[in-house]
């Protein structure tokens, strides 16, 4: 699996949910995109393609939106 930093610096985008990770993988994930990719503003979290595919485990669904809640708002930390 490639660095998400690399990802990030490439597309713009990163695909983090998954249909293998456990949720504590995709919270740790969700927080290294948003350490990466939010500094400086105007970064918006989200489902890709503006829908979940409904074969993502419900629980890394809420991981994400947690952890974005929790760690998301402006300004960005990133320490915990």
């Amino acid at each position: 699996m490639r660095p998400i930093s690399e990802i990030a610096r490439n597309t713009k985008t990163v695909t983090i949910i998954g249909l293998t990770l456990w949720p504590f993988t995709v919270r740790r994930r969700v927080r290294e995109v948003l350490s990466i990719m939010a500094p400086g503003g105007g970064y918006v979290a989200g489902a890709s393609h503006d829908f979940i595919l409904e074969e993502t485990p419900v629980e890394n669904v809420v991981a994400m939106f947690d952890t974005v809640e929790e760690f998301g708002r402006y300004p960005i930390t990133t320490s915990s």
